[in-house]
């Protein structure tokens, strides 16, 4: 009789303790990692690219290779001033440019009034000019973009030859002479801070038949990396 007076006594304590408020509540481990959850910012799109009259200034750095004739490598430094068309999304660019190349040779040569061969350095200095325009694969807010550079050129001439034998100067002869010929660059333009980066390998070409120069053929091969600055804007 005692024993089930003492169960009945302690039978309700478990349901109490289970009860009592005081106690803290455990909270479930996946109900604690979704308090914890952070849901993540997504960026903010870009602003569409909207075509404007956006002019810009260029320097290209290269060289001029004249696969036709003895001359060799010439360094090729072009400066450029050109603008974005406000349509067709931008992929429209007259540019003008205005180019330098100076390819050098030397040779031998002979004449009866001279006891020996006679050596001569021949020196064709070009200024190269060419208004034309630049074509775009994609719109002007791409990252990349293939291009097209066409243009006629208009190349001043002047060849310059310094000869010599046994070590005595023979004296300077030069030539001056104006030709109009073509211009052709495919490249690639690579987004930069206010403008673009610019590679291209392209060919141009007239023909320079003179007294110095023979008749030669003015066919170039050039290769060039420039960057484009956009004058008024960020693009």
């Amino acid at each position: 009789m005692r024993r089930l007076l003492w169960l009945l006594l302690l039978a309700p304590l478990p349901a109490l303790a289970q009860d009592d408020p005081s106690g803290d509540e455990e909270v479930p481990d996946d109900e604690r990692e979704l308090g914890d959850f952070e849901a993540p910012v997504e960026p903010e799109p870009e602003p569409e690219y909207e075509p404007a009259l956006r002019p810009a200034v260029a320097a290209h750095l290269g060289g001029a290779i004249h696969p036709l004739t003895p001359l060799g490598v010439g360094a090729l430094i072009r400066l450029e001033a050109s603008t974005e068309l406000p349509f067709w999304g931008g992929r429209l660019r007259p540019v003008a440019t205005v180019g330098w190349t100076a390819p050098r040779y030397e040779g031998t040569g002979t004449d009866e009034r001279l006891p020996e061969p006679f050596g001569y350095t021949l020196v064709q200095r070009q200024l190269l000019v060419n208004v034309g325009l630049s074509v775009r694969a994609f719109d002007g807010g791409a990252f990349l973009s293939p291009e097209l550079w066409v243009a006629p050129q208009l190349y001043w001439l002047q060849t310059v030859v310094d000869s010599s034998v046994s070590g005595t100067d023979l004296g300077r002869t030069e030539e001056r002479a104006i030709r109009v010929g073509w211009l052709a660059a495919p490249g690639v333009s690579v987004r930069a801070p206010r403008g673009q980066v610019l590679v291209h390998l392209g060919g141009s070409g007239a023909r320079f038949d003179g007294v110095l120069n023979g008749e030669a053929s003015g066919l170039s091969l050039n290769v060039t990396v420039g960057y484009r600055m956009h004058l008024g804007g960020p693009r």
